[in-house]
């Protein structure tokens, strides 16, 4: 659950909704990139011990968003590098193509890109929508923006909302999917799997 924060960001929930707006979505692609000097340090730096490289530890995030936007994406084919073998055996860029029944994307994750980027773009019927970090904003068919929306507010916020989640769902014994290890197995585990399998 702790790689789930994105669930609680008023950001990102505002774009769930936004989505609707878009008629039927056909294309998504998705950037999460940083600019790292030290990449996959300490123990990141051996996949025996890390369990894989960027792909695993900054594309768990993305892939979590792809399962609450889209469903569980198929892979069709995903693609690892590693760009400082002399530093590590671990990926530090990573990129797959997936599809979620008629809905088709791509997916790029790096920690050795030239600057951070964290960015969604979602193609739909009706118009497309863009999610950054802080902001989202929708365009209509003829690419004007109709509707945008930026937080100033930090994560804080996020993180409350996440800790109450958490409390509601162990302290109370709410059964809930998300903090549902099952959950976790079955989708996020699996696909993962997938990914580095495809290699």
């Amino acid at each position: 659950m702790t790689c789930f924060q994105r669930r609680f960001h008023p950001i990102y929930q505002s774009f769930k909704t936004m989505l609707k707006q878009l008629g039927d979505i056909t294309t998504v692609s998705a950037f999460y990139t940083i600019s790292s000097k030290n990449p996959n340090s300490g123990w990141r730096n051996n996949f025996d011990e890390a369990g894989g490289g960027v792909l695993l530890d900054m594309g768990y995030h993305i892939l979590d968003l792809l399962i609450w936007f889209f469903d569980p994406p198929t892979i069709d084919n995903s693609f690892l590098s590693i760009n400082r073998p002399d530093l590590y055996n671990v990926d530090d860029t990573a990129m797959f193509d997936f599809h979620v029944k008629d809905v088709h994307g791509s997916v790029f994750i790096s920690c050795v890109y030239p600057y951070k980027r964290e960015e969604m773009v979602v193609i739909g019927t009706k118009g497309s929508a863009v999610l950054k970090r802080d902001y989202i904003a929708r365009f209509n068919r003829k690419q004007n923006i109709v509707e945008e929306l930026e937080s100033k507010a930090g994560w804080e916020s996020a993180m409350i909302k996440q800790l109450d989640y958490f409390y509601d769902v162990i302290i109370d014994n709410k059964n809930d999917y998300l903090s549902n290890p099952n959950f976790q197995t079955n989708y996020h585990v699996k696909i993962m799997e997938k990914l580095y399998e495809k290699k």
